[in-house]
């Protein structure tokens, strides 16, 4: 008898449980923002990237409130993951350098052939078919630096240098491409190198990254800057990536208006809790550069500096360029603050414009139950629902889930109710949430009461 009460009890509560939990099942309408997917025919199983809004509207660290729904609104089964052409190995090369002397170098502009010739066991760049010029110290002086590059199979993507700068100047360097000395084709022009000494320290930048999938095999590479700078070159290394490995661009989300603004500080709430991994910014005036320090802080804990280095925004012959995006520490971030060198120059007017860049994730879903399908985002306390890929796609090999056909994500929907301040709390959880685990509590202590009730009943009656 006490057992057979013992297991209605139970059972009882288990099914108290159950309900609970069922009332709190996400629902499509219970999240802040969705998104269309659209699907081409094939399938079932489908792939996309996250964007810049799905960062935006979520409202967990770790995107644990994702959900994909059917038509029916049900939730279906997916994985996230970060895709692994999104770091692809880079391979470094040293290349063999060649100083270009100014006298060369002009010969070579005025129509003459360069050439590179081994005389009594030295390299040297000599020019052939131009006419005299004078052999004045300033035409002696290296203007410009050749490397070889001809070996190179890979798809280049940066070349870091070993070289020695003026102190406390930029370098501008222009860096062309040729296969045959007298053609070349600009690769980047005007890019800033430096070593620069301040509040923070020694900052610098002595590597310049390449448009994507360049590719130099049988070509030479021409190093040049503007004539009054000085740069000793020593050495240069280049970095390359298989061209079947093509990098994911980061999503990036913009800051708007700050929330504060002084000469040496600005301050800007972070619409999500998302975790960023770097900050990028452009200052609002041209040719301008800064040592920068990038503050964070969530709620009303003290600010903690969480990056720094040096940002600037330079016009050279028409062509702009603006600092790399600067890492971060990663972490929960509800505001963060630039302050600039207080012995220098602020930011001025306009501020700058600022955006936090994301680490690239992708989705794979099983489109069961008929579409149309929508992407959810945005529901505190969420459970994470994302399977690995292993677990969703049977017999999972590595990367199949490249060979899946793409859906596409279409702009975000979003419910202006949810999409403001945090809900009321109680006890850490939102009004809701505290609700049902107080009814899922009180309806386990009423079962509870109403077992120990029968038992003493029926010990009572024996």
């Amino acid at each position: 008898m006490k057992r057979r009460l013992l297991s209605l009890a139970a059972l009882l509560a288990v099914l108290a449980t159950s309900s609970a939990l069922a009332a709190d099942a996400p629902r499509p309408d219970d999240f802040v923002a969705r998104f269309a997917l659209t699907v081409p025919a094939g399938g079932p199983f489908y792939r996309f990237p996250l964007t810049a809004d799905t960062y935006r509207y979520s409202r967990t660290q770790n995107l644990s409130d994702l959900r994909v729904f059917n038509a029916q609104g049900e939730a279906i089964a997916f994985a996230l993951y970060e895709p692994k052409r999104a770091r692809p190995q880079q391979t470094s090369t040293a290349l063999a350098i060649y100083p270009i002397h100014a006298a060369t170098l002009e010969a070579a502009r005025a129509g003459g052939r360069m050439e590179v010739r081994q005389l009594a066991g030295e390299t040297i760049v000599i020019v052939k078919g131009a006419g005299h010029v004078d052999g004045t110290d300033d035409k002696k002086k290296i203007a410009a630096w050749l490397i070889d590059a001809r070996k190179i199979k890979q798809a280049a993507v940066a070349l870091e240098f070993d070289a020695a700068f003026e102190a406390g100047k930029l370098v501008p360097v222009t860096l062309a491409a040729s296969k045959d000395l007298k053609t070349w084709r600009t690769i980047v022009a005007g890019e800033p190198l430096y070593r620069l000494s301040g509040a923070a320290g020694l900052e610098a930048r002595t590597r310049i990254e390449l448009p994507a999938q360049t590719a130099v095999e049988g070509e030479f590479l021409r190093l040049t800057w503007a004539g009054s700078a000085s740069f000793d070159l020593r050495g240069a290394t280049l970095k390359t990536v298989p061209f079947a490995a093509p990098a994911v661009e980061a999503p990036r989300l913009e800051l708007h208006a700050p929330l504060t603004t002084r000469a040496h500080e600005i301050e800007w709430r972070v619409p999500t809790p998302a975790r960023f991994s770097q900050v990028e910014l452009r200052l609002g005036e041209t040719n301008s550069l800064l040592h920068v320090s990038i503050q964070g802080r969530s709620g009303a804990e003290p600010w903690r500096t969480i990056g720094r280095g040096v940002v600037y925004h330079l016009v050279r012959d028409g062509v702009e360029h603006t600092s790399p995006a600067l890492d971060v520490e990663v972490g929960r971030i509800d505001a963060i603050k630039l302050v600039s060198d207080p012995n220098g120059a602020g930011f001025g007017a306009p501020p700058p414009a600022v955006w936090l860049r994301f680490a690239p994730r992708e989705v794979v879903f099983l489109a069961r139950g008929g579409g149309p399908f929508d992407l959810a985002v945005g529901r505190r306390d969420s459970i994470p629902a994302a399977l690995t890929l292993a677990g969703l796609l049977p017999d999972y090999k590595a990367d199949a889930e490249n060979a899946l056909p793409s859906a596409t994500i279409g702009a975000p929907r979003v419910d202006e109710r949810r999409a403001g301040d945090a809900p009321p709390r109680l006890f850490g959880l939102d009004v809701r949430t505290a609700t049902l685990w107080a009814v899922l509590i009180g309806a386990v202590l009423l079962l509870s009461i109403f077992a120990f009730s029968i038992f003493r009943k029926a010990n009572a009656s024996q």
